[in-house]
């Protein structure tokens, strides 16, 4: 199932793509969060990270912006997709349980951070030191 691409993401991409207003930065960054059921209006802001980056051994993964971190295809029905590569968060400390991943625009917890899209798991996981989770993200336009 492909993530909700959120407000903030289409104002990115719109800014990026027709205005010049944003640029497109190096990386975008796959995070966990312990919320699930996502507004369409919620920001980074609005939601609780696993841990708070860099705390507990818990990073932000990076994925670059070019098709070797993003893999673009023809998603039928006239739509298109873009997959992120398969990227893991190990727990080394406490960590609150993960509901959904959530794609941001920077790897530091920073006042205008754009969430770009979000996507619930498929079931709720805690996560104790040790333990690992891989995510990947699809991201969809439908016509």
């Amino acid at each position: 199932m492909a993530a909700e691409i959120v407000k903030q993401g289409l104002q990115y991409m719109l800014e990026v793509a027709f205005s010049e207003e944003a640029v497109v930065s190096d990386n975008f960054y796959l995070a966990l969060v312990s919320d699930s059921g996502i507004a369409e209006s919620d920001t980074i802001s609005d939601l609780t990270e696993v841990a708070a980056p860099g705390a507990d051994g818990y990073a932000r993964q990076a994925v670059a912006t070019s098709d070797v971190g993003f893999t673009s295809s023809d998603a039928g029905s006239n739509d298109w997709m873009v997959t992120t590569t398969t990227e893991t968060f190990t727990a080394t400390g406490t960590w609150k349980s993960a509901g959904a991943v959530v794609m941001v625009s920077s790897d530091v917890a920073t006042a205008g951070v754009k969430m770009i899209a979000a996507a619930d798991l498929s079931t709720t996981r805690s996560l104790v030191n040790g333990d690992s989770l891989q995510v990947a993200m699809q991201l969809k336009l439908a016509n």
